[in-house]
């Protein structure tokens, strides 16, 4: 586990509300997702990802494409990785 934490891998192609309710289920404090850009429907599942996990989850989003995937998460608790050391400083903050 990443900076001693319990982590959940639901590997790819996972529906956005699989993931949510994933977040839900074991009560994560944080959701990294990493993101491929050429996936049609992104945005969608990005916008349904962000109404259904608790506000209380931090929202981490690493992609090639992170401005514009950051403006669907328009939400105090989104935060939008740029590249592994800034990952590594959000880890030790937390």
């Amino acid at each position: 586990a990443a900076h001693r934490r319990g982590v959940v891998f639901l590997g790819t192609e996972v529906p956005a509300a699989e993931i949510a309710l994933a977040v839900r289920s074991t009560g994560a404090r944080t959701l990294y997702l990493s993101l491929i850009e050429a996936h049609i429907g992104g945005n969608q599942e990005l916008a349904t990802i962000s109404g259904l996990v608790p506000f209380s989850t931090q929202v981490w989003i690493r992609s090639s494409g992170t401005s514009r995937h950051g403006e669907r998460f328009a939400r105090a608790n989104c935060t939008v990785v740029h590249d592994l050391e800034e990952l590594d400083v959000l880890l030790e903050e937390e």
